[in-house]
């Protein structure tokens, strides 16, 4: 999987030049949703999956923060059964199972309300958006995995602007927001990309176009 470097020296550089000067540092960890908009859209479906923020408090009065976010979720998966193979013949079936997956980056800038109850907040970064697919067989009885394989993967820079709300009580949060992620244009693989051939080898068939999503999320936002 590609990451653009630039990003990840962005990131770290950031980070760690705020540490010093931090105020105040929290975590969050998010349950998202990503919507594909215009070409991805028509390309590939809604998916959810988990995220995680970490924020830096920059300042005096407690308004500006830099936040750092990393996410996966999963879409259009496929599976079906297969013989085991070799020898066997039909008499030992696994399940052939193929999972897209992709994965929100981005390093943000954060304006929010520092007191109350109610702390609306909004962001505005940079980042990359990586796709990767990987083919894995389990067993039909436990679903333990039996061996995988990484098909392809791809990554795209990426700018994220959005806001939301934290609603606070203590030390503990509840982050509710909304995020438009513009990417660049990269390839991915959906359901149907990849196709069995009769020689035992795969034709692959990435899409290609740019990665513009919108993406929700509601979580637990913990002061640290």
């Amino acid at each position: 999987m590609i990451v653009p470097t630039a990003s990840r020296v962005l990131l770290l550089s950031v980070l760690v030049a705020a540490s010093s000067a931090a105020q105040e540092k929290s975590a969050s960890l998010s349950a998202i949703q990503i919507r594909p908009q215009d070409a991805l859209g028509r390309n590939i479906g809604t998916s959810v999956g988990i995220a995680g923020t970490y924020a830096i408090r920059i300042g005096t009065n407690g308004v500006f923060s830099i936040r750092a976010d990393v996410g996966v979720t999963s879409y259009d998966d496929e599976s079906h059964k297969a013989r085991f193979g070799g020898d066997i013949g039909g008499r030992v079936q696994v399940n052939v199972k193929t999972d897209n997956y992709i994965l929100p980056m981005s390093l943000s800038a954060e304006a929010a309300r520092p007191t109350g109850i109610i702390r609306p907040y909004v962001s505005a970064g940079a980042g990359a958006t990586a796709f990767f697919t990987e083919s894995r067989i389990e067993s039909t009885t436990d679903q333990q995995a039996i061996a995988a394989t990484s098909n392809h993967s791809d990554a795209a820079a990426s700018w994220v602007a959005g806001g939301g709300v934290y609603i606070s009580i203590r030390s503990v949060a509840l982050d509710i927001g909304v995020h438009y992620v513009g990417g660049g244009k990269s390839d991915y693989l959906a359901r149907g990309s990849i196709v069995d051939l009769p020689n035992g080898e795969i034709k692959i068939s990435p899409l290609h176009g740019t990665t513009n999503f919108t993406m929700l999320r509601v979580g637990t936002r913990f002061t640290l």
